[in-house]
């Protein structure tokens, strides 16, 4: 038995090969016939080899033996279906285009900052209600939320303002010149993180401890990642770092190690052009990106070098997006201040 018959035997079956040997050996001999020089001999055979391999070949890819070039590699662990968010409620908010974020002190508030600040009650997500109003001097850019989720902090011009969940207190902390290009605030015990994007290539991160008993901070950079930053986000146990280039490439970065953050994965493509918001899942295993175009995109970092695509779990265009601390509730805004609660399925 040739090599051919052998692959052709694996197959195809053993009975398809018998039957087309015995078709052979039962062809009738004629009268040899004279071709014309011009003709060699070896063509009928090439042709008659290029059509067996190419019938093995389909039939290996239809019994899934080999992939064929037309079909998606399904993702590590099987495939992923897309998640689906229902809408349960709407909020309209008087401060116009805001950044979302929920209250550290009361997971049924949702706080929507643009030119000032507004708490609401959305226990009833379905009749969601305004409780809390506070002016800003100028309009907020960032929002952060401390790891114990007691303490907010915002960007508000060259303003840093926080105030602690509850009190309904804002308090000013320090002015710096970078802070129209901070991309991410963390408020520690002591110390206050921000993310700010230096240049078309250096984005750092700068620590602002405590000086003394007055509350005034002093800046030092702690750390510098060789990109550009278009959106980034903290995670909520403040481990983790999300930056977001210009073409909606997402570093994760690991920030458990003091002044030493270390890449976790690879960088994840996740097709947001200028991406306006990063958001995490509360446990941190869900990533959210808006690019430019407004779509969520929705992303399962549990495994960052296997991250698992989840589609676009919202029908409407958003600028911002916040998940509640207890995942129930997530909330999208779009570029009027006008603010989606969604049921998380």
């Amino acid at each position: 038995m040739t090599g051919l018959q052998a692959a052709l035997r694996g197959l195809l079956g053993s009975g398809v090969v018998e039957a087309l040997n015995l078709s052979a050996s039962m062809r009738p001999a004629g009268p040899r016939r004279t071709r014309p020089a011009h003709h060699p001999r070896w063509i009928p055979v090439l042709l008659t080899t290029l059509a067996l391999v190419l019938t093995c070949l389909t039939t290996a890819a239809a019994q899934g033996v080999i992939p064929t070039p037309w079909t998606k590699p399904a993702p590590a662990g099987g495939t992923v279906p897309e998640v689906r968010w229902t809408r349960v409620g709407e909020v309209r908010t008087r401060v116009g285009e805001v950044i979302l974020a929920f209250s550290p002190a009361d997971r049924n508030r949702l706080l929507a900052a643009g030119t000032g600040v507004e708490e609401w009650d959305v226990r009833d997500a379905a009749r969601p209600r305004r409780a809390h109003v506070w002016r800003t001097p100028h309009p907020v850019t960032v929002l952060g939320v401390d790891p114990d989720r007691r303490t907010v902090v915002a960007a508000s011009g060259r303003q840093l303002l926080s105030w602690e969940g509850g009190s309904g207190m804002l308090s000013r902390l320090e002015s710096t010149p970078e802070a129209r290009e901070v991309k991410a605030v963390r408020k520690r015990a002591r110390s206050l993180d921000i993310v700010v994007r230096r240049s078309d290539s250096l984005t750092v991160l700068q620590e602002a401890g405590t000086t003394d008993d007055s509350g005034r901070y002093g800046f030092m950079t702690t750390a510098g990642f060789p990109q550009a930053t278009h959106a980034a986000q903290f995670s909520p146990d403040g481990d983790s770092l999300a930056l977001a280039d210009d073409l909606g490439n997402v570093q994760l970065w690991d920030l458990s190690r003091n002044y030493e953050p270390t890449p976790r994965g690879r960088p994840l493509n996740t097709g947001a052009r200028l991406p306006r918001a990063l958001a995490f899942s509360p446990d941190a295993a869900l990533l959210a990106v808006i690019g430019r175009d407004g779509a969520v995109r929705l992303w399962d970092i549990r495994h960052p070098s296997r991250p698992h695509p989840l589609g676009h779990p919202v029908g409407r265009p958003a600028t911002s997006l916040a998940f509640s601390p207890d995942s129930r509730l997530v909330a999208t805004a779009d570029t009027d201040g006008n603010v989606t609660l969604w049921q998380r399925s």
